[in-house]
């Protein structure tokens, strides 16, 4: 009896299923902007261009599309106590979570909310032209970026955003390595481990003096 030898024309990559759309985005909104302490402003931007929404578990929803406007990655993040974060079945990294810029720079990031909360920030500072593009690796992947620079040649500079940490300046050094030939990159390194943690501290520090002077008056 001979042996079974496998399919070669069978596609063995699972497709990406988007998890079913909850009835109410309050759950993620409360984690998002009063937790992590994001814009509403800049929630609604993702939320408005289908890239960000809640499941019926209440899970952030964290979405990548393809040319086609085909979602092709999904990344989930709880919102309640315990922390949980994944990647979705059949998604690939190639296609990142992303806000499309308009000038000759891209800033990468490591997570979706890292990039919203150097959003946040910039608001913060009143820094009204953030034209830059940005993206979201969802960890670290030389694969979104490889896809997004090929989509959008007219980028010439990198800063990367990623964290403050052992792995993230591991990584940084890789893309310095990998992409220093073709573009000028930078960093711009949190001051805490991310740029959510930098956030939080700020807004929790303008809180504390907003209270002062309320004291004062």
């Amino acid at each position: 009896m001979g042996t079974i030898s496998p399919l070669k024309d069978i596609d063995e990559k699972r497709e990406l299923v988007l998890p079913r759309r909850n009835s109410t985005y309050k759950h993620i909104f409360a984690y998002l902007i009063h937790t992590r302490k994001i814009d509403g402003d800049v929630v609604q931007e993702f939320v408005k261009n289908k890239q960000l929404y809640e499941d019926e578990k209440r899970n952030c929803v964290f979405v990548g599309y393809n040319n086609e406007n085909e979602p092709k990655f999904a990344n989930l993040r709880g919102t309640g106590r315990k922390q949980f974060r994944k990647d979705l079945w059949g998604s690939d990294k190639t296609y990142p979570f992303h806000r499309e810029g308009t000038n000759d720079t891209l800033l990468i990031f490591e997570s979706p909310i890292d990039l919203m909360s150097y959003m946040t920030l910039a608001k913060i500072y009143k820094i009204k032209d953030l034209n830059h593009h940005m993206i979201s690796m969802g960890g670290t992947s030389y694969l979104p970026i490889e896809y997004y620079i090929s989509q959008h040649p007219v980028i010439k500079k990198m800063i990367l955003c990623l964290d403050n940490d052992q792995e993230g300046h591991f990584f940084s050094q890789q893309i310095q390595e990998r992409f220093g030939e073709r573009f000028q990159i930078l960093k711009h390194l949190p001051t805490a481990k991310d740029f959510n943690e930098d956030l939080i501290v700020i807004h929790n520090r303008l809180n504390d003096y907003e209270k002062t002077e309320g004291m004062q008056l």
